[in-house]
């Protein structure tokens, strides 16, 4: 197993293109919030006051959350009320659309999205939350309780599948945002103060967190898949800038612009 020590950022971003046919099927805001929401561990309620406003009102510090879709529409919200910065709450989408953020999403804890189908963070997308994972890779119940945060393929999950962020993702003081796929590419902005930021690609991804903070991200067993990779490239928001993901590759069509293996460090502007 192959590691990356993670040291802490002032904050990150990254950039790359973005081509509509790495999310076959993407549901352009066909759905407007998420939907089937089901309780499978942990307390926490759903409740929409709004047609525009998603709650999710998390009364344990680790729930689980099955969904039949994962999806916010532009001018949609949905926002996490967790019991403390510390708190998180898995969501693992079992249909079979990819999830597609064109709307906010909030937290004062931590989220996790797992979607084995692909994430997509539209240009138009806002999160602002304690930390993040977004990952087409799936974690067991009693690992993610455990607080052993192993992601794996599913088998029978599909080829190809990606992770991609177009929007501003925002994490709070010394969180982290990890986006983890067949390939994951980010051209918005992720930002994470004093926090971390990593790409990972792999069929087997191992996250090791200390209090709020993520330590540590090993990629245990890497993708075969034709698309794999991670890909990023700097841009400019305020402040010295810096981002540390890892991935590794076997095969890639297209082929991603930078780095497909080890690690890469934004310059400092």
């Amino acid at each position: 197993m192959r590691g990356l020590r993670l040291a802490p950022l002032p904050a990150a971003l990254a950039a790359i293109g973005f081509c509509s046919l790495l999310l076959p099927g993407l549901p352009v805001q066909a759905q407007q919030l998420p939907t089937g929401g089901s309780v499978v561990s942990g307390s926490a309620t759903i409740h929409n006051p709004a047609p525009t406003q998603q709650v999710i009102t998390q009364g344990s510090d680790k729930a689980i959350i099955n969904w039949q879709g994962f999806s916010i529409g532009q001018g949609h919200s949905v926002q996490f009320v967790q019991p403390g910065s510390s708190s998180v709450v898995l969501n693992r989408v079992v249909g079979s659309d990819p999830s597609a953020i064109f709307g906010s999403l909030s937290a004062n804890g931590r989220v996790f999205l797992v979607n084995p189908q692909g994430i997509f963070f539209s240009p138009t997308a806002s999160l602002d939350v304690g930390g993040l994972v977004a990952s087409t890779l799936n974690i067991r119940n009693d690992d993610f309780l455990a607080g052993r945060y192993i992601f794996s393929r599913d088998p029978g999950s599909p080829a190809n599948a990606s992770v991609i962020n177009e929007g501003l993702i925002r994490a709070r003081d010394n969180g982290y945002v990890v986006l983890a796929g067949d390939y994951a590419a980010n051209r918005g902005v992720i930002e994470a103060r004093l926090g971390t930021v990593a790409l990972a690609s792999g069929a087997k991804v191992t996250l090791d967190m200390q209090g709020d903070s993520l330590i540590n991200l090993a990629v245990n067993e890497k993708t075969v898949a034709e698309l794999a990779g991670v890909a990023n490239s700097g841009d400019r928001g305020g402040g010295p800038r810096s981002c540390r993901h890892r991935g590794q590759q076997q095969r890639q069509r297209p082929r991603p612009r930078h780095d497909r293996e080890g690690r890469r460090d934004l310059p400092r502007r």
